[in-house]
């Protein structure tokens, strides 16, 4: 019974690193910059303040996702569904959630190259 290894311990051996053959082929690369201007004009502001580097949302989107979350919001209050933090909350949370799936989608891209 002393010579099983428990899963605690199976964790810690294991190798931090990745085989040499592995790491050979994989090359580090460093997320694209947050885009100043686009196609000649001042990228969105959207893109800009959460700092989006992966998904370029376009314009309806960007209308959806801010002045659409305000509006749902200020009818949830006005209905009495909600109360009138709804109108600060919602939009964060959307916001939030738009720059998860910006640095998702930035995981998935780097861990799913083809190889060379």
């Amino acid at each position: 019974m002393d010579d099983d290894l428990t899963v605690d311990s199976a964790f810690a051996a294991a190798p931090a690193t990745l085989a040499p053959d592995i790491e050979e082929r994989y090359e580090y690369e460093p997320a694209p910059a947050v885009p100043k201007v686009w196609h000649g004009r001042p990228a969105p502001l959207y893109w800009r303040v959460l700092r989006l580097r992966h998904i370029r949302p376009n314009g309806w989107l960007r209308a959806l996702f801010f002045e659409g979350s305000v509006a749902l919001s200020v009818v949830l209050v006005l209905a009495g569904l909600a109360s009138v933090w709804t109108i600060v909350v919602l939009p964060i949370v959307v916001a939030v959630i738009v720059k998860a799936n910006d640095v998702l989608v930035g995981n998935l891209r780097r861990s799913f190259r083809p190889p060379d």
